[in-house]
């Protein structure tokens, strides 16, 4: 059975009293995306419900950090399988283990050809007290190891100055296109630079600007900006259009890009290659523009045209504000551990 609970108005209070101390064991640092946007941006809504959260992130978990597994009353394993004592160890020590993925951890990735081993991820699965995921077509896969599953979409703060909702834009005559996303993801950006300079060379006045913790090195003229937090807001205020080149492969079905909520929340139309799965369920409330085939041209064409982009924009941040605003999801959390 998954779980999308809308919790009632006493929720909080009922965590308040059973629910003290949450410690997460995360994939990585503050800086890595999945785990800033998956767990750590709920710090203060923690805080705020009256749970103390911490986390260290896997590569420095030590001994000194399995007496707090001890302690908390739930402990959230961020898709971080490990070797079989640490997590038998983890498993007898927690008293509530939330397994939180947001990957198809069992197929190969951008990263790498070799998938992690299943059976650690199915043992994760198994031993779980509950299961979060961040769309369906994870939690079809969870269910098949355990009943407890809980879909909690990726979310933005739509509250904070930077990522304020905009209103839906109308297209100019210089038309900016925009990428941003780690290193990992310059591969898919390479392999559709091609295409998308098509496109640019068919309008000499459309430019394309790139935001990355590395330059992708791409094989078309791009301005290329150097990843930063402090950065973020002035690189998607000058965008027309928001690019979510993704791979094919099956790794591609389990993400539900949180790049994608970010063009969405600036109201940019999103054009993005097709695939099913995580992609395809964010995108079920419009604001997106689909490429098929590789046909960039063509679907950055049907995107600017007026009536299209005016609509693909508006759709875009009524999906955001409706289904991806951080307290609204947050709530799922709180339902969740509430049902512990």
């Amino acid at each position: 059975m998954t779980f999308s609970i809308k919790p009632g108005g006493n929720t909080v209070r009922r965590i308040k009293q059973r629910m003290k101390t949450i410690f997460a064991i995360t994939r990585g640092r503050e800086r890595k995306p999945s785990t800033r946007y998956r767990l750590l941006q709920y710090r203060d809504l923690f805080q705020q419900s009256g749970c103390d959260f911490d986390f260290v992130p896997k590569k420095d978990l030590r001994l000194r950090h399995f007496f707090k597994i001890a302690r908390a009353d739930a402990v959230i394993v961020q898709k971080a399988p490990m070797g079989f004592l640490k997590s038998a160890i983890i498993r007898r020590l927690a008293k509530k283990l939330i397994f939180e993925w947001d990957d198809a951890l069992y197929a190969s990735s951008e990263i790498s050809a070799t998938p992690p081993s299943s059976r650690s991820l199915h043992g994760w699965l198994k031993r779980a007290d509950a299961v979060t995921c961040s769309n369906e077509h994870l939690a079809e896969y969870s269910r098949r190891l355990n009943k407890n599953v809980y879909i909690i979409p990726n979310a933005i703060d739509l509250e904070i100055p930077q990522t304020a909702l905009r209103k839906p834009r109308e297209i100019g005559g210089k038309i900016v296109l925009g990428w941003s996303g780690s290193r990992t993801k310059n591969v898919f950006l390479r392999e559709s630079a091609p295409a998308i300079a098509e496109f640019l060379r068919s309008r000499p006045s459309a430019r394309l600007r790139v935001m990355s913790d590395e330059d992708p090195r791409l094989p078309c003229a791009y301005e290329f900006i150097p990843w930063a937090p402090e950065r973020e807001n002035e690189f998607f205020e000058r965008l027309d259009v928001g690019l979510l080149p993704l791979s094919l492969r099956e790794f591609s079905k389990g993400k539900f890009p949180v790049t994608a909520l970010l063009y969405m929340a600036y109201g940019l139309p999103v054009v993005a290659t097709f695939v099913e799965g995580g992609p395809s369920e964010l995108a079920k409330n419009g604001g997106f523009e689909w490429v098929k085939n590789n046909g960039w041209r063509e679907a950055l064409e049907r995107a600017i045209r007026p009536e299209t982009y005016k609509k693909l924009g508006a759709e875009a941040l009524a999906a955001v504000q409706k289904f991806h605003d951080r307290r609204d999801v947050f709530k799922r959390w709180l339902a969740l551990l509430e049902n512990l």
